[in-house]
């Protein structure tokens, strides 16, 4: 037993400091949060910073102002041809984005969505004067109990004047209102 031991002690030695080595590599930590910068090019402030959560959606931050312009949107700095959709995209990692301006009032007005119960509620949007909103995704009805489907965005709380997303332009602030089938 003791020549066993004489001969595979070594052995085991090594092994171990192998292990030990292997297990001291420095280990990379994924980060829980990206920095989004928003460059204004041109506007004011010249930059701004928004810190999110790791594949969460970006929060926008106040929109910047260029005198004569209106902010279109913001594109990738990466490739500025390519519209950022905030609504949609989920953040990675640390990103740059640069504002597109174009001839105008720099007026904006909000539009705000209650969707009555659904989820998501979508994100308000800040619409350039005289512009069509987007259409946001449709909220779903969260509980399993009740069949509710969504039955479109509508101007009023009474739920009568449909708002239409290719024909109706924003001339102010306006709260748009789910429908759902049991509102029929």
């Amino acid at each position: 037993m003791k020549k066993i031991l004489k001969f595979t002690a070594p052995f085991i030695v090594v092994l171990i400091a192998i292990g030990l080595l292997g297990s001291c590599k420095e280990k990379t930590l994924t980060p829980k949060t990206v920095v989004v910068t928003f460059n204004s090019d041109g506007g004011t402030p010249a930059v701004l910073t928004v810190e999110t959560a790791l594949n969460d959606r970006v929060k926008l931050p106040d929109y910047p102002t260029k005198s004569g312009y209106d902010l279109i949107g913001w594109y990738w700095a990466k490739d500025p041809s390519l519209l950022f959709d905030y609504e949609y995209a989920r953040v990675n990692a640390n990103i740059e984005l640069i504002a597109k301006w174009a001839p105008g009032t720099g007026k904006r007005y909000t539009v705000t969505f209650d969707s009555r119960g659904g989820q998501p509620v979508p994100s308000p949007q800040s619409v350039i004067a005289d512009n069509y909103a987007r259409n946001p995704l449709e909220p779903f009805w969260m509980d399993p109990k009740v069949v509710n489907a969504f039955k479109g965005w509508y101007k009023d709380k009474a739920l009568t004047i449909p708002f239409n997303f290719t024909k109706d332009k924003v001339s102010g602030d306006i709260t748009l209102y789910a429908k759902w089938n049991n509102d029929v």
